[in-house]
């Protein structure tokens, strides 16, 4: 993941962690604590400990990879032009189950146009960058979980 909340409840993104929060203890948004890891090779993320059931194996289906991790910045940073409310990793329940999309995206215009003269109909979205196999199961679910969400649209990418 490349966000974390503190103790107090404050996100913080991983590089900032590593710079400034190192000593810190962090928390995924299910609750469970986590690993900083600040790695030379690979860029800062944080993972659940070993033997959390949310744990990931190098085997998984959900290995956050350097691509996925490329394309998810990649994106929210496009989103953050058209929409006033971005999150990557926001913590969602919807019907009773947590969900963790990898963006989120609130409040956005339609196009460049609306923006500019503050016109429009304004929608949320969701995004899934999914740069692994994964479950197809697991895509459908958060998809029908997705889509029940008013005003708001899916995107996987």
């Amino acid at each position: 993941m490349i966000s974390a909340y503190t103790i107090s409840g404050k996100k913080i993104p991983a590089w900032l962690a590593c710079k400034e929060h190192r000593e810190e203890q962090f928390f995924c948004g299910c609750g469970d604590r986590m690993i900083l890891k600040c790695g030379r090779e690979k860029r800062p993320h944080f993972a659940h400990p070993p033997g959390s059931p949310h744990a990931i194996s190098r085997h998984g289906d959900r290995v956050d990879s350097e691509v996925h991790m490329d394309m998810e910045e990649i994106v929210e940073n496009m989103l953050k032009r058209l929409c006033s409310n971005v999150e990557a990793e926001k913590r969602m329940v919807i019907n009773g189950e947590t969900y963790i999309p990898d963006l989120y995206a609130g409040n956005c215009y339609k196009s460049w146009q609306d923006m500019k003269n503050n016109t429009g109909t304004r929608f949320n979205l969701i995004v899934e960058v999914q740069a692994s196999n994964t479950d197809y199961s697991n895509v459908m679910r958060k998809i029908v979980a997705y889509s029940s969400l008013p005003n708001t649209y899916v995107a996987y990418i």
